[in-house]
């Protein structure tokens, strides 16, 4: 005959191969499995604990909202419309935002194809300063400096890049599990230092 104390751990040892085979084929939804098993001399009892991995997937969405965020900031302004053209770019602004920021940029396009003028720059220079996501909505504030010029039809620069750094703020979506930009926020005059973040 068994003693209770061996068939609490052979009752144990069962359950924990069961929650291991019958879990979840998706990362994101795994869970931990943790057995406990006291033998006393009237009951066994076997308690279980299950930890989701929600702060795992919180901190690989902020990794993914701060790769969005950065890659428009220097991607998307990376450029020289002056020899490349106005639409050189325009595939990757549709890959990248969507809503509103999406029709801005595409009309902000048009209307320097219409006047000839071109802008010109190695992208912002981007600081993150704060990233907040919730549900399929994120938000990035970074201290950032804008380093686009804008030139006219002749080839002299109308408005200089920026010789300072300021907050601005990104809103972000999440849209079938890829985070796009929905707004940048370029306005307000908030001065900062990236040394200091």
């Amino acid at each position: 005959m068994i003693s209770r104390p061996r068939i609490a751990l052979l009752f144990g040892t069962l359950l924990v191969a069961s929650a291991c085979t019958s879990g979840s084929d998706s990362v994101e939804e795994t869970t931990t499995t943790t057995v406990a098993v006291t033998a006393t001399s009237v009951a066994t009892t076997v308690a279980t604990t299950t930890t989701s991995t929600t702060a795992a997937a919180a901190t690989d969405n902020e990794s993914l909202v701060a790769d969005a965020h950065t890659r428009f900031l220097t991607e998307v302004f990376a450029v020289d419309e002056r020899t490349d053209g106005v639409e050189s770019t325009l595939d990757l602004v549709r890959q990248l935002t969507t809503g509103a920021q999406l029709t801005r940029m595409e009309q902000s396009a048009a209307d320097r194809i219409a006047s000839g003028e071109a802008l010109v720059g190695p992208g912002y220079d981007s600081h993150i300063v704060s990233i907040e996501v919730a549900g399929d909505r994120a938000t990035v504030v970074d201290c950032s400096q804008d380093r686009t010029a804008l030139f006219d039809a002749a080839g002299v620069e109308t408005i200089a890049a920026d010789d300072f750094y300021k907050l601005r703020e990104t809103r972000l979506i999440n849209v079938d599990g890829t985070w796009l930009i929905e707004e940048f926020i370029t306005g307000g005059d908030s001065r900062c230092d990236p040394a200091d973040g």
